[in-house]
């Protein structure tokens, strides 16, 4: 008993040397990054997008405008930024026609007024100097304190009145013009893809071929260039085992004017959408 007592102190001890010298070797833990953020509103969305070797974390506030954090000399830097290839945002200051004074885009539940979810797109108005503007009912809600700076250029009704979210999308290269997608979530089996015109003023489907508004897709996967060209790709899944998608996997590729339905994963195949089970018996009569 003393034996089994002595081997299993030794055990123990021999266990402790080797777990301290271990520690002792390992190189000292670095401090990355020191400092606390504090944003003027809280947070509404927030993603993480690659940036060289490292990633740095954007996020949209309550009032529409992006941030973006990162580290810099082992400090917590956090910068005002316009929202640049967000997925599933609700509204957010982008700079669509690339003039220097950004738009704010938001997506509002207008059920209670009979209209269902609209997309409401504002200007400032050091934008629109000398041009005529239809004047628009300008709504209360509206989330910047600067509101006077700002006019209301278009009210747009989703056309299935259900949920909807926006994607802000940067190309790469500079030439490339900047897009706003949006998904019109028209129920649990899926929505559809439109791309807001150029001028801000109205939705055009995308274009998917035979699958014209019967392509509906769950959401958006991710935006990338898959064939390095310079323009990025949208990447959309769905339900093709009930065939009210074209497949599960979608890619849509920018043609210069709209997106275009350029590769889908192969549906599946016919199945039983309804049936009713008999006992069914026979008799046979001389």
């Amino acid at each position: 008993m003393k034996r089994r007592k002595f081997w299993l102190v030794a055990i123990i001890a021999f266990a402790t040397s080797v777990l301290v010298l271990w520690l002792r070797s390992r190189p000292p833990a670095k401090v990355v990054s020191i400092g606390t953020i504090t944003l003027p509103k809280p947070i509404d969305q927030h993603w993480l997008s690659k940036q060289g070797k490292g990633e740095v974390l954007f996020l949209v506030t309550e009032d529409g405008k992006g941030w973006k954090v990162k580290i810099r000399d082992r400090k917590l830097i956090c910068q005002s930024t316009q929202i640049t290839n967000a997925i599933g945002v609700h509204y957010g200051l982008f700079d669509m026609d690339k003039d220097g004074y950004p738009e704010l885009f938001k997506l509002k539940d207008d059920q209670a007024k009979g209209f269902g979810y609209s997309l409401w797109v504002f200007k400032q108005k050091e934008n629109i100097k000398g041009r005529k503007v239809k004047q628009l009912p300008f709504p209360s809600w509206f989330p910047l304190s600067e509101r006077s700076n700002w006019v209301l250029w278009a009210r747009i009704p989703m056309p299935s009145g259900h949920a909807a979210y926006l994607i802000l999308i940067t190309e790469q290269k500079p030439k490339h013009p900047r897009k706003v997608v949006i998904c019109d979530r028209a129920g649990s089996h899926g929505g559809l893809f439109f791309l807001l015109s150029p001028d801000g003023q109205r939705l055009i489907p995308f274009d998917s071929g035979i699958w014209q508004a019967q392509d509906y897709w769950l959401g958006v996967e991710s935006v990338e260039d898959l064939d390095h060209d310079g323009i990025f790709e949208i990447v959309t899944f769905g339900r093709s085992h009930d065939r009210i998608a074209p497949g599960h996997i979608g890619i849509y590729k920018w043609d210069g004017q709209n997106y275009r339905l350029w590769w889908t994963s192969k549906p599946k195949g016919e199945y039983v959408i309804w049936a009713k089970l008999f006992d069914l018996r026979f008799r046979w009569r001389q």
